[in-house]
């Protein structure tokens, strides 16, 4: 997939950077749902 390279290895920092990204969009958007079922806001307090 990726090569033993400088550019192999900025390539696979990109990839797993843009993994990072997504998965604290996606954890952000998991609590917001979940204070929102709890009659809560994004701040945990009601």
């Amino acid at each position: 997939m990726y090569g033993q390279t400088i550019g192999g290895s900025q390539d696979l920092n990109v990839s797993l950077l843009s993994a990072f990204w997504q998965c604290n969009l996606d954890k952000a958007g998991i609590k917001k749902i979940e204070a929102s079922r709890s009659g809560r806001n994004e701040s945990g307090s009601k």
